[in-house]
């Protein structure tokens, strides 16, 4: 078995269903990890990028791209932080940005407080001070 990591070029042919060669070749590559052949690792960074030209160039509403991509990083071959996976959920049904979700659950997850100046880590349920907290 190989193991790869994705750039977001990758989850966007994925995603985005193009009559392109890129696209064709895509397919096939599902279809080794669909055989256990391939495993594709994709980092936090890719998901908020790949977030990020769904919603801006594709102009995908939130609860797509939360539905669509959640799907695809919970695929067997597909392999992503569960914290980030649980965000993207979140980003779904919230108005929150995508790396504030992630940043209340990782604080939540490892039970470590959040330093930030915003104020909407109030309103996700996390630990949360303001430097002037903690000076």
């Amino acid at each position: 078995m190989i193991e790869l990591v994705a750039d977001t070029n990758v989850i966007l042919r994925i995603l985005i269903r193009e009559d392109s060669e890129q696209n064709r070749i895509m397919r096939k590559v599902l279809e080794k990890i669909d055989r256990g052949e391939l495993v594709l690792h994709v980092p936090n960074e890719v998901i908020m990028e790949t977030v990020w030209v769904l919603e801006s160039y594709y102009q995908l509403e939130r609860s797509l791209i939360s539905e669509t991509l959640t799907r695809l990083l919970e695929s067997d071959g597909m392999v992503a932080d569960h914290r980030m996976q649980q965000a993207l959920i979140q980003f779904g049904s919230t108005k929150f940005d995508l790396v504030d979700l992630y940043l209340a659950n990782h604080s939540n997850s490892s039970n470590i407080g959040l330093l930030s100046w915003d104020n909407d880590f109030k309103k996700l349920d996390c630990e949360w001070y303001t430097p002037d907290q903690v000076v």
